[in-house]
């Protein structure tokens, strides 16, 4: 059962998932922190929010992991019908990171939503109480091949599984706050992955522990076997896996 809001009571007294909000709003900030965020509201302005980085993602993880049962999960998401219409397209609010929060999405903890025309790169803005047209869904573009890229991960990737089966988040703090970058495991199989959060290229400088793969480790979405990036761009992402 999917409880539209985010109270922890509600998922202690019966519901399996919850949206979260907490989550999307954070992904607001952090972007409008970078520059990114370009949505008006009706009155022609832009909105103002906490200057946030991606470090940020920690605390809130910390808090929910407080308040919430270990046997439930929340749903993870760039856009919804509420956001669509009321708070801007994805790439309206997220801009050019708004990939990279598509990945975590799908790689942090919880279940990730698709709202109809995510997966074509809807840029548009539909009608909530009147009649539209569908997304373009023909001829497919990079997005289709994008998502079904990110559904096979969460489908075939123990560590990503939902609730108490899914693996522990690892951290590994760089000296920037604004690269997130994570592993996740569960028996012999790890998900890494590499995220600029930013609006500059980063170097990637550990302060202590680092991500190690070994010799069946390779890029998800190439196949390949290669050295983990030094460097990231802004709103670049990396996952790697056991193959």
């Amino acid at each position: 059962m999917l409880a539209e809001a985010s109270k922890p009571e509600l998922q202690v007294n019966g519901f399996n998932m919850g949206y979260n909000w907490p989550m999307k709003d954070l992904f607001s900030e952090i972007a409008a922190t970078q520059g990114q965020y370009t949505f008006k509201g009706e009155d022609g302005t832009v909105k103002t929010f906490p200057a946030k980085s991606a470090v940020a993602i920690d605390s809130l993880l910390e808090r929910q992991a407080e308040e919430y049962p270990t046997d439930s999960y929340l749903m993870n998401m760039i856009t919804n019908h509420d956001l669509n219409s009321w708070e801007g397209t994805a790439q309206e609010r997220l801009g050019n990171l708004t990939d990279a929060f598509a990945v975590l999405s799908y790689t942090l903890p919880g279940m990730p939503l698709i709202y109809t025309g995510q997966e074509t790169g809807l840029n548009r803005a539909l009608e909530f109480f009147k009649k539209d047209v569908p997304p373009t869904w023909e001829p497919r573009n990079r997005y289709f091949e994008f998502y079904q890229k990110l559904n096979h991960l969460k489908h075939t990737q123990p560590a990503l599984q939902a609730g108490v089966h899914g693996g522990e988040i690892v951290r590994y703090p760089t000296t920037s706050d604004d690269l997130y970058i994570f592993s996740r495991s569960v028996d012999n199989t790890t998900v890494y992955v590499f995220t600029n959060l930013g609006n500059k290229t980063q170097n990637i400088t550990y302060k202590g522990k680092f991500p190690e793969g070994n010799a069946t480790t390779v890029n998800f979405f190439t196949g390949q076997t290669e050295e983990f990036p030094v460097k990231l761009a802004p709103g670049e992402y990396y996952i790697y896996v056991n193959r």
